[in-house]
């Protein structure tokens, strides 16, 4: 049977278990009518409307997950057959709503072809003796690339040695050496590559750290970034190891990012730039005639070139290559661990249907998330068989039954059962709650020994289990899943930032700068779950997670590295608790100037779960300034505040927003207005900020520092709030005036064993809420 016709079968038998298990068919018949009728109406999209509210499909990262634990097979970032299917649709800040995780017709086609691509990377069909595409180890010497004399002799930015390539600026490309052969591009198969790079540096007069960028060309994505120390005369490799696809990919090249702008002469002449348009805006052609003698003297033809003629290079940071290889594809084991966990007893050429039988008896439990039955083994099997006897490869016939298991409503869906009338879930559903709640996956084989035994509810045990799974690195979910939605993380770089009023984006150096903002949030959460921190440091902390850039960014020394780690701050930093964070500022922000109404419904939501109703349509935003007026954002607010219907909602709204005032469009800390305009002193110069403000309960702040102060003070409007978000996603609805109770123990919970975030998660697992249905 050709691989369509398999398909086929496969979607109808998925619809023939959704029309048994969903709707209460009766007879074989009345199954068939209903496959039949669905098949008739594929014009028209009929939505599947689960008769219990507590029925939900899982999400994309949960299916994506579960298919990884069960299988232990593996999905790289760029090369994921889950990424297909849409993006799930998102509830009050979170995308695990069951009201919202529905099946239609188009969907379970989305989910078939995801399950025949994931049943084609697990099982391998060709020679399990090797892969098919050996691992290599290719090499390229930068003595060897290929360029005219003239590109070295007339370019002061580079110096052709015999061991290798010295950068002063710019970069340098693999050109077509990576190649295997002719025939083959460097890249042959998706997978897993490590790239290593042999480089030293000169820091130059400068005295700066060269930032090496590894970058892919004919995809423009970044490989890898590494700050290079190792000195000319004892060269280094950085390597990396990364998933990698053949997208048209045949060379590699070496950015030295932060080098030289030679189309900029140097930083120097940009201030002296600066300085001359400030002298002319101030009246005084005098200075901007002395400024732009001195920069022609140093070598500069223009404002922006230099004169090879007269700049010298000698004190210029340097960054030495001496060759560029890349290995792989790399391969943990042959034949992969996903093929041998569904063929665990070896043999994969055997036509043996109990061999089959025995795989599916051993996988479905893990899949379904519960025991199973003979009957539901037999479905299974019944579709091995099938096609074994139209002459289909025994592994073949074993990846129409994953197809098949992965479409099946008992994979793609948690359906609490109501046993006898009963409130509370059983074990297994206990289990598949907290595993789904804390990992975004399956139970392990700890927790469903447990639930089948009947003792995974008893109070001492549950907790040891919760501990456990918090202390297990699949609890990064939880900072991935659950912290990444309710900061809206993804949603901190949606304005990039206008770079002519905030140059610090537009240094190369800062390229990724956004990717660090989105990582300090997830990475601040990640360590307070880990180091079990009060829940208060979320609102203010003498720490918080930075590398070397955002280090530099937020002004802070001592931190030296891409990797993010935990760094004390000093004592007068206004960083610390989510408050400091630039990532936090730049969702209020548009890219030109603060938004402090945006700012205080982003605090007020994520915060406090206390969302203001929407604006009505015809309000409009504050005015920029008219011409002639200086007036800061604070002052502007406060005339569109006079606008009829609009105090009642600013009188809440609006302390929050300004009391961040001082963090810019870009989350740098400011004394005086920035943004919008580019020369504040032709307008008689920036006027100060103003961070002072009242809070709906009278509370007054003079400035960010008292603000922080009253939140932390106030520490119980925000922890509540917290258990809050956590319940919603954990139980995957709305939450009812019943689970008050629920919320109020959890709280208390925390309170009572030192309120922190774990505590408050082991609360909210021990109360009746999350055990019932």
């Amino acid at each position: 049977m050709q691989r369509f016709e398999r398909a086929f079968v496969s979607r109808i038998f998925l619809c023939t278990l959704f029309c048994s298990s969903l709707f209460g068919c009766e007879s074989e018949s009345q199954i068939e009518r209903t496959v039949l009728a669905s098949q008739a109406t594929k014009n028209r999209t009929a939505e599947i409307s689960h008769p219990k509210s507590n029925v939900r499909r899982l999400t994309r990262t949960e299916y994506r997950n579960t298919v990884r634990d069960l299988l232990h097979l593996k999905f790289e970032e760029n090369d994921d057959p889950t990424q297909a299917l849409p993006p799930d649709p998102v509830i009050d800040g979170f995308d695990k709503r069951a009201a919202a995780l529905m099946l239609d017709g188009a969907l379970l086609n989305e989910y078939l072809q995801a399950a025949i691509e994931i049943a084609d990377r697990a099982i391998v069909t060709s020679d399990l003796t090797q892969p098919p595409v050996p691992t290599e180890r290719l090499r390229f010497e930068f003595e060897d690339i290929p360029l005219h004399p003239y590109e070295v002799t007339t370019r002061p930015w580079a110096e052709l040695k015999e061991n290798g390539l010295v950068l002063m600026s710019g970069s340098a490309g693999s050109k077509r050496g990576l190649r295997r052969n002719q025939r083959e591009p460097m890249i042959p198969i998706s997978g897993r590559y490590t790239i290593r790079v042999r480089a030293a540096a000169d820091r130059g007069v400068r005295d700066e750290r060269a930032l090496l960028r590894v970058w892919r060309p004919e995809v423009g994505q970044t490989l890898h970034e590494t700050y290079v120390d190792a000195p000319l005369d004892a060269p280094q490799t950085y390597e990396i190891t990364l998933p990698l696809n053949p997208e048209g990919a045949d060379s590699l090249v070496v950015i030295f990012v932060n080098g030289t702008n030679f189309g900029q002469a140097n930083l120097l002449h940009m201030e002296m730039n600066a300085a001359v348009e400030q002298a002319l805006a101030a009246g005084n052609p005098r200075r901007a005639a002395q400024l732009r003698a001195q920069m022609r003297a140093e070598g500069v033809i223009a404002t922006s070139r230099p004169n090879p003629a007269t700049l010298s290079t000698a004190e210029l940071p340097r960054l030495f290559l001496d060759w560029i290889e890349i290995e792989g594809p790399l391969y943990e084991t042959w034949p992969p661990r996903s093929h041998q966990t569904v063929f665990f007893a070896g043999d994969a050429g055997t036509n043996d249907v109990a061999y089959a039988r025995q795989i599916f008896r051993r996988l479905l439990p893990k899949a379904y998330r519960r025991p199973v039955n003979d009957a539901e083994i037999e479905e299974i099997i019944q579709v091995v068989t099938k096609e074994l006897e139209e002459g289909e490869p025994f592994t073949e016939a074993v990846k129409t039954g994953l197809i098949t298991m992965f479409c099946s409503p008992h994979f793609l869906l948690i359906a609490d059962q109501l046993d006898q009338g009963s409130e509370r879930l059983n074990d297994f559903e206990l289990a598949e709650r907290l595993s789904y709640f804390l990992w975004s996956s399956q139970p392990d084989n700890k927790l469903f020994e447990l639930a089948r035994t009947g003792t995974l509810r008893e109070p001492r045990i549950l907790l040891s289990q919760t501990r456990r799974m918090l202390d297990d690195v699949k609890v990064d979910a939880l900072t991935t899943d659950f912290a990444c939605q309710w900061l809206k993380v993804d949603e901190v770089d949606r304005f990039a930032p206008d770079v002519e009023l905030y140059p610090v984006y537009a240094r190369p150096e800062n390229a990724r700068l956004d990717d660090d903002l989105q990582a300090e949030m997830l990475g601040y959460f990640r360590e307070m779950l880990r180091g079990n921190h009060s829940i208060a440091h979320f609102l203010d902390s003498d720490w918080t997670v930075l590398n070397e850039r955002l280090a530099r960014f937020y002004q802070i020394d001592g931190v030296s590295g891409n990797a993010f780690r935990k760094v004390a701050l000093p004592s007068d930093s206004p960083r610390g608790g989510l408050l400091g964070m630039a990532g936090f500022h730049r969702w209020g922000s548009d890219g030109n100037r603060t938004k402090p109404v945006h700012r205080g419904v982003y605090l007020l939501d994520v915060l406090l779960n206390d969302r203001p109703p929407l604006p009505p349509l015809d309000v409009g935003e504050v005015e920029p300034n008219p011409p002639g007026e200086n007036l800061s954002v604070r002052d502007r607010l406060a005339a569109h505040r006079q606008i009829p219907g609009c105090a009642e909602c600013h009188q809440k709204i609006d302390a929050y927003g300004l009391a961040l005032e001082n963090f810019n469009a870009i989350g740098q800390w400011r004394d005086t207005q920035d943004g919008e305009i580019r020369n504040w002193a032709a307008r008689g110069g920036a006027p100060p900020i103003d961070a002072s403000g009242e809070l709906p309960d009278g509370s007054k702040y003079k400035d960010f520092r008292e603000f922080k102060q009253l939140l932390c003070e106030q520490e119980e409007r925000f922890v509540q709030p917290l258990a809050e978000k956590l319940f919603a996603y954990a139980l995957a609805r709305r939450l009812e005036s019943r689970d008050t109770r629920s919320i109020q123990a959890a709280v208390k919970h925390a309170e009572q064993h030192g309120r922190t975030l774990r505590a408050l998660i082991e609360g909210i697992v021990q109360s009746e809420a999350f055990q019932s249905h």
